[in-house]
């Protein structure tokens, strides 16, 4: 998973210099943000639980939107961009975000997904007649900022396990949800 990350993260800034080119500082500035999100994922379980959800959001969704919106002038303003961003990181949240690894995980889930799409299209109406990549930046910034949202409502404090799934006994805390 982990060159997976690095690798998803630098082809979403590949889709997106491919089909619209930018100036070489924010090609530079795009790869430093995707090599940061890599490697935040490699020190994940310092973080609180939710961290897993968003880094993989940024990383793999960002990519989803990427991919599904490619070949279209709006860049995400369109239900294949939003689809990609699902199906490229719903799998993915499911098995790796430690948030979700609690029983009522799918409530929890469906939560994030809704705050993800109202974020999204929040950013998409404020960043309207921007070029692709500050759209890009926005939706993915509407994304986690909508994901928030679930730590704002009582469902966002159930306990959630302290290790990556799959990693021996998990222990089970309070609200890093």
């Amino acid at each position: 998973m982990k060159i997976a990350f690095w690798l998803i993260s630098v082809a979403q800034v590949a889709l997106l210099a491919i089909q619209h080119p930018a100036p070489p500082q924010v090609l530079l500035a795009s790869v430093l943000f995707a090599i940061a999100i890599s490697m935040l994922w490699q020190v994940r379980m310092l973080l609180p639980a939710h961290a897993d959800m968003l880094l993989i959001m940024t990383a793999f969704g960002g990519f989803g939107m990427a991919a599904g919106g490619y070949g279209q002038p709006a860049c995400h303003n369109s239900f294949a961009a939003q689809l990609g961003m699902l199906v490229a990181s719903l799998p993915l949240s499911l098995r790796y975000a430690r948030c979700l690894q609690v029983l009522g995980r799918y409530r929890l889930l469906a939560v994030d997904v809704a705050g993800m799409l109202i974020g999204m299209e929040i950013s998409h109406r404020l960043a309207s007649g921007a070029g692709p990549w500050t759209m890009h930046l926005a939706m993915l910034c509407g994304m986690n900022l909508g994901m928030g949202l679930r730590f704002a409502l009582p469902l966002g404090r159930l306990p959630v396990p302290t290790q990556a799934p799959g990693a021996g006994s998990v222990r089970v805390s309070g609200s890093h949800g």
